[in-house]
């Protein structure tokens, strides 16, 4: 049975963050980009929930919504690492998933987000430092593609392509950090007797007398 989503406070039940404008092509802007790499993420068969809710974390300008401080990432930081900070990131879901970036999450699917941060809040924030890094760097990928593109250097056919080979990149990158190789156990030592066994011990004379 999955935990029930945490009621939300007065002053965040009445809370609308204004909407701002946006392009939602991602062979438009970069902002557009994210929000396509969060809807392809989600829609991806087998996505992982701790690697979604890492990905929305780190991509903030994708939102496209002006928050208050009460419910800014950067500011709240402390209170969302937290568990207490599992209704915040519920209300973060409602707001940003069924309104700016597009996802269509059931009920069902919000409560179970809800509990996957709720159990794995440490691990999320981990991740979306990482994420943090990989979308710096996809930021000068996709300007330095459009930049060519506005000046004439080739066609939109290309620059289409060009943005789909970043997208898949990036989506491939989101899964394939550190924490997410399987722990190798440690190397066993061959069998055999223990040096101060007396098998050993028996073993070594055998070899001197050879």
């Amino acid at each position: 049975m999955h935990p029930a989503v945490p009621a939300c406070t007065s002053a965040q039940r009445h809370y609308t963050p204004p909407l701002m404008p946006v392009d939602h092509s991602p062979y438009a802007t970069f902002q557009g980009f994210l929000r396509s790499a969060i809807t392809q993420y989600w829609e991806r068969r087998g996505a992982s929930r701790v690697t979604f809710l890492a990905l929305l974390l780190a991509t903030r300008e994708a939102w496209g919504v002006a928050l208050d401080k009460t419910l800014d990432i950067e500011t709240g930081r402390k209170a969302l690492r937290g568990a207490a900070g599992v209704a915040a990131v519920t209300v973060l879901l409602r707001i940003f998933l069924g309104g700016p970036i597009g996802v269509l999450l059931t009920g069902a699917s919000l409560v179970s987000l809800v509990a996957v941060y709720a159990k794995n809040h440490d691990r999320v924030w981990a991740k979306q430092e990482r994420i943090r890094a990989l979308v710096t760097t996809c930021r000068a990928d996709h300007e330095r593609v459009l930049a060519e593109f506005r000046a004439g250097q080739f066609a939109a056919e290309q620059r289409d392509l060009m943005v789909d080979g970043l997208m898949a990149r990036f989506l491939l990158a989101l899964d394939d950090g550190p924490e997410d190789k399987p722990a190798q156990d440690a190397p066993t030592k061959p069998a055999g007797p223990k040096a101060d066994s007396f098998a050993a011990h028996v073993a070594g004379k055998r070899k001197d007398t050879d």
